[in-house]
């Protein structure tokens, strides 16, 4: 089995109020050698189940006023095999989450975060039967943070 990849990533400050994340994934997976019997010979040169050659993110956020900031952001990830013959897969995805945080005063915040705004469906990982998982739907949390 052998692995290529590539990684990078971005952070920092547009203005005062406005900081911007991002990141990309290259893996180039490969299986080399599938073992000794014809069965294995077939998978050399595919890509690792669950590997996903290509991934991306972009987050932002915006302090809108002292107290409150709100943010955003997209997450691809691209077609996964769910088999070592690459012949199952889930297709790309990419999923939108959103989040916004009050703070009350120096010890006490809140924050409320949704994942996959847009509803989207979509599956996060194959598996070498006729399966996949679903990815969760929208789901929101709302969080009160407590420093001391």
């Amino acid at each position: 089995y052998k692995v290529d990849s590539i990684e990078l990533g971005v952070a920092g400050n547009l203005t005062k109020n406005w900081q911007v994340f991002g990141g990309y994934t290259l893996l180039d997976s490969e299986i080399v050698n599938g073992g000794g019997n014809a069965a294995g010979l077939a998978v050399a040169g595919k890509q690792f189940p669950n590997t996903p050659r290509s991934s991306y993110s972009l987050w932002t956020t915006y302090a809108v006023m002292p107290k409150l900031t709100i943010g955003g952001g997209a997450f691809y990830t691209s077609r996964v095999y769910g088999n070592t013959a690459n012949t199952k897969w889930v297709p790309s995805y990419t999923r939108f989450d959103a989040m916004a945080t009050y703070v009350i005063d120096k010890n006490v915040s809140l924050q409320l975060n949704v994942q996959n705004l847009t509803d989207k469906t979509y599956f996060n990982q194959a598996y070498s039967s006729h399966y996949a998982s679903i990815a969760p739907g929208r789901s929101a949390v709302l969080a009160l943070n407590v420093k001391y």
